[in-house]
């Protein structure tokens, strides 16, 4: 008996398959059990049907013909000899439907990924049709878990959107307006081993640094005033919030001059209120040409994706501006119950200015003890969001070889510890460049022919909803604008020019043209284009 072939069995309701010492299906009536499960389950609309191992597809016509036109169908197999026969099995037409997917791999992150081609889902739900998933069930559970974390995630981002894409849109055209004030610097190159910062408790364990041959030193914004308690200056702050509680982060600085990593989205004030040089990034915080068209401007130093922490900003643009060893302290990710942060920082100064004879802290113990934390030994807690920036920085510093743990403690990162001494005696390969001025004018003038053409791109825009146009030309213009738009929970429907939807976009075109126009006559210096088109009677 040739264990290592499928071998075919002709049943009463079709063809049966035996392979690796086990029938797939029944030996009596192949097709009568998976087209009972097919009809017999309800298919919901907005849902990814997940078929792992259809071998030979019985049962998988009669279910994907009854799907709402908001659910797909996904079919995985993990066999290549299956995969073959499968593949030979589908029915007529099927492999042709837009929303039915069948990778030609065998590679769970491949099958993964293709999930994401059929369409937007709010679940994803296994229907087993053949007893071929037995063979692997612990990698089609993972490739279930994939898909799944994959939707959650989908829609975590869009809440995000939902909550500050507009935030971060409208902070984006105010700086621009504003770019020809500050002193902005080409992209540096950094000789020094790098010393990341984050805010955690680890990083009261920082010993003093020697001045001359330290490290260079680059702290997210909340380990500034740790650092400066302690004497150290760093050389470099990373800005990414939106929102002006971000401030408060750089009260004990004492107004001296700092330079900064800064966001084009972080909030105005970042860029106003604090003097020193600034590198400027570019956080992809969606796909837009909006985002592509900005990363082009001459005083962008750095393009980044979004990372969601700006302790995982901090070492990816240590990554970027050094080749050096690069050391990682207060990038915890966890902490123990009375400290969330390390000392000195905002939280912990809050907690101490609120401190009186019966309240010790009472806030930094409650938030170990949560409904949302968990313990993960040695008496530390985590919580979910910490956990998936932890897992996010994993990813980023996996196979660079040349970052190291000081830390002592927290989530596992995958890098290798090391000690302070190793830190400070880590060699240079070079000076420290540090970029070139960008200049003011330059800035400026590049910076206000990008939001005049986004204001014709919007005029345009109001006249075709306004006066109508061809479906092709409406739809090229709201590609062109997608940024408008970007941040409605239902941003995809976009194509479709359903009228609820375009109802929504009219008013949205009338509130940027006047938050861009606000921004030009920000910047001065030249008469703001006409606004012709753009009414304000609509």
């Amino acid at each position: 008996m040739d264990e290592e072939r499928p071998r075919l069995v002709e049943t009463a309701g079709g063809v049966c398959i035996f392979y690796r010492g086990r029938y797939l299906y029944s030996r009596v009536d192949a097709a009568a059990l998976p087209r009972r499960m097919a009809a017999s389950t309800t298919p919901a609309g907005d849902t990814l049907y997940f078929v792992p191992s259809p071998i030979a597809c019985h049962g998988l016509a009669e279910f994907f013909y009854r799907l709402p036109p908001s659910s797909s169908v996904l079919c995985a197999e993990l066999d290549g000899k299956l995969l073959e026969f499968a593949v030979g099995s589908l029915p007529d037409g099927l492999a042709k439907e837009r929303r039915f997917g069948f990778p030609r791999s065998t590679e769970p992150a491949a099958i993964v990924a293709s999930a994401r081609s059929l369409g937007t889902f709010r679940r994803v739900v296994e229907l087993k049709l053949s007893g071929g998933w037995s063979l692997f069930p612990e990698r089609y559970a993972a490739i279930l878990e994939g898909i799944g974390g994959d939707i959650a995630s989908y829609w975590r981002n869009r809440a995000t959107m939902g909550a500050m894409a507009s935030l971060w849109i409208r902070n984006t055209i105010e700086n621009l307006g504003r770019c020809g004030n500050f002193e902005f610097m080409t992209a540096p190159r950094i000789g020094r081993p790098v010393l990341v910062c984050g805010a955690g408790p680890s990083l009261d364990a920082l010993p003093d640094l020697p001045g001359g041959s330290r490290p260079f030193v680059l702290a997210v914004d909340t380990a500034l005033m740790p650092l400066l308690a302690r004497g150290i200056v760093p050389d470099a702050v990373v800005c990414l919030e939106a929102q002006i509680h971000n401030l408060g982060d750089f009260q004990g600085s004492g107004g001296r001059p700092m330079d900064l990593f800064v966001d084009l989205s972080a909030h105005p004030a970042t860029f106003t209120r604090i003097s020193g040089r600034k590198w400027l990034l570019v956080s992809e915080f969606e796909s837009l040409g909006f985002l592509e068209r900005i990363r082009t401007l001459p005083f962008v130093a750095l393009p980044v994706p979004a990372l969601g922490s700006v302790g995982v900003l901090a070492m990816k643009i240590a990554l970027e501006v050094s080749t050096g060893p690069v050391f990682a302290v207060g990038l915890d990710f966890s902490f123990r119950p009375g400290m969330t942060h390390a000392r000195a920082s905002p939280p912990d100064l809050a907690e101490r200015n609120r401190e009186t004879r019966t309240y010790k802290r009472s806030r930094q113990w409650n938030s170990g003890y949560g409904a949302r934390t968990f313990p993960i030994g040695n008496g530390f807690f985590t919580d979910n969001v910490l956990a998936s920036y932890a897992e996010s920085l994993k990813a980023l510093v996996s196979g660079q070889g040349r970052v190291f743990d000081l830390r002592g403690g927290g989530l596992d990162l995958g890098i290798p510890a090391a000690s302070w001494s190793d830190c400070l005696d880590a060699s240079s390969d070079g000076e420290d460049d540090e970029g070139t001025r960008v200049d003011p004018l330059a800035a400026r003038n590049a910076a206000r022919g990008f939001l005049s053409d986004l204001r014709k791109e919007l005029g345009a825009l109001y006249g075709f909803l306004k006066t109508g146009g061809t479906d092709e030309a409406l739809r090229a213009s709201l590609a062109a604008c997608e940024w408008v738009f970007c941040h409605f929970p239902d941003a995809w429907r976009a194509p479709s020019l359903t009228q609820d939807f375009l109802n929504r976009v009219l008013p949205a075109t009338l509130y940027w043209d006047g938050r861009i126009e606000a921004a030009l006559d920000a910047g001065g210096g030249c008469q703001s284009p006409d606004r012709s088109g753009m009414g304000r009677d609509a």
